[in-house]
């Protein structure tokens, strides 16, 4: 199976192998173009013909994917709450 990988600053979607094909034209420095790279999302076709993350997952501590997944922990109160 094919894999699609979309470009998030600008929608483009193409196969894995032509990204990496053009990779090495995207900047001088071999290190800026992986990590160019690697910020391609692995990206599916739905039932509609919509482009969707393949395999979704949370970003960083802060994104909303995260906070989607935190939901069912419980809260803990703010520190100036807590006695010593």
């Amino acid at each position: 199976m094919d894999e699609y990988l979309m470009n998030p600053a600008t929608g483009r979607v193409d196969l894995a192998d032509n990204w990496q094909a053009e990779m090495l034209t995207w900047d001088d420095d071999p290190d800026e173009c992986q990590r160019q790279f690697n910020s391609l999302v692995a990206v599916v076709q739905d039932d509609s013909g919509a482009w969707i993350e393949a395999n979704p997952r949370p970003r960083g501590p802060h994104s909303f994917a995260a906070h989607l997944s935190n939901l069912d922990k419980p809260i803990p109160p703010p520190a100036w709450t807590r006695h010593r």
